[in-house]
């Protein structure tokens, strides 16, 4: 079975393979025009540059990239049968990898900050079964006078995430630092294809074991949520008035905010993404019940009624990086390449009675009472850890899910993404993985001075996606822009950030 998910040609110079699980989800997200990603940072260069000056070395550095993880060149297309497919040609010449560095590469005059790129290139949609390449690296200036671009992968979220962007923006920079001052290799096109990697969950080793077993002894139904089961899912509230694809705040907590967290963290024994989703769960519920206090009546009673009433606070989705679980793929240096979409995706639930506790809303006068400790930290948090404990971790059950979303893909609607809802994505402490240690800022020499990832689509779910680089720890809410006006999306940042300052207190 896993042939079909591992790449293989007849002729040595097309390539192509089918997606599988969650591959296959996103693409079908991406087709109807949700799920886009960018994973940007903003790079101090030594000296300043033009535009004309930078893009020469960001297409060399690009095409180098290219030899080392061909998968960054593949096309998406869609088959009859709704299966999606992967294709990588092997340049017959130089003619034709500029031309596909001249495709991929963008740059812009217009100087914009990280934030504001993000936004610029948010409503940039292609559909995947167009045939489209799958990513896309894009060039801007912050500021051109003192030397600061923001360089960013862009592309459906189904070939990159956000640890696999990190990687691949990191080498592609230490691949820019030298090909600003020397000529770059010369590369031999057909030997990179040893680099095309099969799926993630085949790259397990466990693959065609693991769908035999599941084949000879098929797994019972998931179970039905339990009687009386009420998600607090606010219906979404559509604005057409409100134009652009994304709705976003990032906040960025400096080195002594960031220390503070940590050891909050130590002190109570939990991880960062404990603590951090725990957060945002609690904001969350604040900030619909806030923002429709602020709207009508009539949306204020729906809102409040549903918190009176709901049993459980859903969080749809939330990931775990699969990637350092592979065998003999599990970095972008590894001899045989390393899948760029390797991540385990979740559904969790909160117990809405331990969330009612902590935020201690009074309908009567709409004011919060709020219970920064036993309540939160002995019932939200605590009920947290249960709920991410009744998952498993291991790879046959990373292929079982990626399976299940296989299954679903007859049955697939864009419509499960229009909740009022937060799903969560922790990238990690980004040196800590081994990440951008050679591109921390330092006077005088090309360096990283911050990160921005988002995950983009005019959807009424939020995301909240966050990680810590340079000490500082960033949290970046976006969400659809037609479902978010300016006035939510700031009470989501301010309520969260002062329940970060009632915690550290």
């Amino acid at each position: 079975m896993s042939d079909a998910y591992t790449f293989s040609t007849v002729d040595g110079k097309t390539y192509s393979r089918q997606l599988f699980g969650f591959e296959s989800v996103a693409c079908a997200f991406a087709e109807e025009d949700l799920f886009f990603y960018s994973g940007l940072c903003t790079v101090q260069l030594p000296t300043s540059l033009s535009l004309d000056k930078l893009l020469p070395a960001v297409r060399a550095s690009w095409i180098r990239l290219r030899h080392l993880s061909p998968t960054v060149a593949v096309t998406t297309s869609r088959l009859p049968d709704k299966s999606w497919v992967y294709t990588y040609t092997v340049p017959e010449s130089q003619n034709a990898v500029d031309a596909w560095a001249q495709d991929t590469v963008f740059g812009y005059e217009e100087e914009l900050t990280i934030t504001e790129r993000q936004t610029f290139l948010s409503p940039r949609i292609w559909r995947p079964s167009s045939g489209h390449y799958s990513l896309e690296m894009h060039v801007g200036p912050v500021n051109k006078a003192e030397g600061r671009w923001v360089f960013g992968i862009y592309g459906p979220h189904v070939n990159a995430d956000g640890r696999s962007a990190m990687l691949l923006l990191e080498q592609l920079l230490l691949y820019f630092r030298e090909d600003l001052v020397s000529v770059a290799p010369v590369l031999k096109w057909g030997t990179e294809c040893k680099r095309l990697t099969a799926t993630a969950v085949v790259l397990t080793g466990k693959f065609d074991n693991c769908m035999a077993a599941a084949a000879a002894s098929p797994s019972a139904a998931p179970p039905a949520p339990p009687a009386g089961f009420i998600p607090f899912l606010p219906p979404p509230v559509y604005d057409p008035t409100l134009k652009g694809t994304s709705a976003s705040r990032l906040l960025v907590f400096d080195q002594v905010k960031t220390q503070k967290i940590r050891e909050l963290c130590k002190c109570h024994g939990r991880t960062m993404t404990q603590l951090i989703d725990s957060v945002v769960a609690v904001a969350h519920v604040e900030t619909l019940l806030r923002e429709a206090k602020a709207s009508s009546e009539e949306r204020y009673n729906t809102v409040v009624g549903l918190y009176e009433t709901a049993t459980n606070w859903l969080m749809p989705l939330t990931f775990k990086d699969q990637r350092r679980s592979l065998p003999g793929h599990s970095t972008l240096q590894s001899p045989n390449g390393t899948a760029l979409f390797a991540v385990d995706g979740y559904t969790l639930m909160l117990d809405m009675d331990r969330i009612r506790k902590a935020v201690a809303f009074d309908k009567a006068t709409g004011a919060f009472a709020r219970d920064a400790g036993t309540a939160f930290w002995d019932g939200v948090v605590a009920n947290y850890l249960d709920a991410w404990g009744q998952q498993k971790y291991d790879l046959t059950s990373f292929i079982t899910r990626w399976a299940g979303f296989h299954a679903g893909l007859d049955t697939f609607s864009a419509q499960q993404m229009y909740v009022s809802a937060v799903a969560t994505s922790s990238i990690g402490d980004v040196e800590g993985l081994g990440v951008m240690r050679d591109l921390k800022p330092a006077p005088g020499k090309l360096a990283v001075h911050d990160l921005m990832h988002s995950v983009d689509g005019n959807m009424p779910i939020t995301l909240a996606v966050y990680w810590q680089y340079d000490g500082k720890f960033n949290v970046h809410f976006h969400s659809g822009r037609s479902f978010h006006s300016d006035r939510e999306m700031d009470i989501l940042a301010r309520t969260f950030e002062s329940w970060i300052d009632a915690l550290t207190a």
